[in-house]
């Protein structure tokens, strides 16, 4: 049951506006080479993984297994709370009240609709803060720094958990030899699992820092210099993270606190304080801090800390497991009656494979695109959509592999950081198409900007009206195909 509604969910999201850099990097990568031959805003890894996954399948429905794959992390995900759970009560029903209250949390709803870097770290810290609490040995130790450097390797605010972790282990043990020991062990993992990370680093240093940091650092700029402050400065950070927390979904993390603070303060000098606890609650406050950093924030981000506050209950109340099944009971059937109706909408669309959203892509991607054999070799597309394109078998310009992300702040960079980070912008868009000439142009009909400021589509809109491309509008698809007009002598 666990598996279908949340099948159902996966398969049934429209798609995400991040979904459409991380297939484009995801198949640019089998033939080139990450950041140098074109940009991807993030940690190296999920777009390497998806790489291989083509790879090894040769499938052309790309959405879907993608989404699959999240799929996969979503049940990892709740099965390492339920693991987590069931070693702190050694109850069932708390393990299953657990992963179904992380599962209707509406945060963690919105990560795992989508193939994106959130639910793959979330998983892969998870299953080490697991392993770590089971008292492990060195070699289980080196696992668990290659999970944590695994998650860093894909979304790179995860490396915040590392000092929690260190301390976890250091914690654990009682010999200082032994202490460090684990600490090399661990450290060593950590290395291990951002070794995709390092090479790049290693490789081409300017081109890695850029697109991991100063890309983010100059979107935050660029965001303030149109005076679009929405969830950009960090008191709107805050209160957009407090505005998500008082969800009803998510309200039990705040009679959780309030439940915790009284317990503790009750039994303040019955019961010494547990090393899993402070440990726990060090993960919750690194977390925070981690998907406060951010700048604009978005509603995924406030999904990592939620695991570590359930765990943090979990390891609070884990010798009163009654009381945890209450709690939890209560909580679960608050999210039901939140979260069930959606469950139980995708559920029921679901049984039909064809409404399936990556498989829905994929022929609406087909249909686009089916007067492409005229051309007689593989059509170039020009879209900020290079989901749609790719899912046709047809080629895009590296420059508009990030989607809008890089485009829409690169007036900010000068003409050899442009050429050398594989972008473009507004004022060169229309240089780039002449250079190479694009068989279709792919616009939306109707795309908002943040601040009001132009939109990349209205440029590309511009060039096929100008050039004389044949127009199709897809009113239901909210867009329109723009197709170079073949000449004959």
């Amino acid at each position: 049951m666990f598996g279908l509604v949340t099948w159902a969910h996966v398969m049934m999201r429209p798609v995400e506006p991040n979904e459409q850099m991380y297939i484009a990097a995801s198949i640019l990568s089998q033939d080139a080479e990450l950041y140098r031959d074109f940009a991807f805003l993030q940690m190296p890894n999920l777009p390497l993984l998806y790489a291989g996954l083509f790879r090894l399948t040769g499938t052309e429905h790309y959405l879907f297994l993608a989404r699959s794959l999240t799929w996969l992390f979503t049940l990892g995900t709740c099965g390492a709370i339920a693991g987590i759970a069931w070693h702190y009560t050694r109850n069932s029903v708390s393990a299953a009240l657990a992963a179904w209250l992380m599962a209707l949390s509406e945060n963690f709803i919105l990560t795992t609709g989508e193939c994106s870097n959130y639910v793959m770290p979330m998983f892969l810290s998870l299953l080490g803060f697991w392993l770590v609490v089971c008292r492990v040995d060195r070699v289980s130790t080196l696992a668990v720094g290659i999970l944590i450097g695994a998650a860093v390797g894909t979304k790179l605010y995860y490396a915040a958990l590392i000092p929690a972790f260190l301390g976890m282990v250091f914690f654990q043990t009682c010999s200082r030899r032994s202490q460090g020991l684990r600490l090399v062990s661990m450290l060593t993992g950590v290395g291990i699992g951002c070794l995709p990370s390092i090479w790049h680093l290693v490789k081409n240093p300017e081109n890695f820092m850029f697109n991991n940091l100063w890309f983010h650092w100059e979107t935050a700029n660029w965001f303030r210099s149109i005076e679009y402050s929405d969830r950009v400065t960090l008191l709107s950070r805050v209160r957009y993270g407090k505005s998500w927390l008082q969800h009803p979904s998510q309200m039990w993390i705040v009679f959780g606190c309030i439940a915790v603070g009284v317990r503790q303060w009750m039994n303040w000098n019955s019961h010494p304080a547990k090393t899993d606890v402070g440990l726990a609650l060090s993960i919750c406050g690194l977390s925070v801090v981690a998907s406060l950093s951010p700048v604009p924030a978005w509603p995924q981000y406030f999904a990592m800390p939620i695991p570590f506050v359930l765990v943090w209950f979990l390891a609070n109340l884990s010798d009163d497991p009654k009381r945890i099944n209450y709690f939890l009971g209560c909580c679960v059937a608050v999210g039901v009656f939140v979260s069930g109706p959606y469950y139980v909408r995708c559920t029921t669309e679901a049984i039909h494979p064809s409404r399936w959203v990556p498989l829905a892509v994929h022929r609406q991607a087909i249909e686009l695109f089916r007067e492409s054999t005229a051309f007689g070799h593989r059509p170039l597309v020009a879209t900020f959509l290079p989901l749609l394109a790719l899912e046709a078998q047809c080629d895009i310009h590296v420059e508009f592999a990030t989607s809008g992300f890089l485009p829409q702040m690169a007036e900010r960079l000068t003409e050899s950081q442009i050429q050398r980070y594989r972008t473009t912008s507004f004022r060169r868009i229309r240089g780039l198409l002449d250079s190479r000439t694009p068989d279709f142009i792919v616009t939306r009909i109707a795309w908002g900007s943040p601040g009001n400021s132009p939109s990349l589509d209205d440029s590309l809109a511009a060039y096929a009206a100008e050039h004389d491309f044949q127009r199709t509008e897809f009113a239901d698809l909210n867009l329109v195909v723009w197709k170079r007009i073949l000449t004959t002598n």
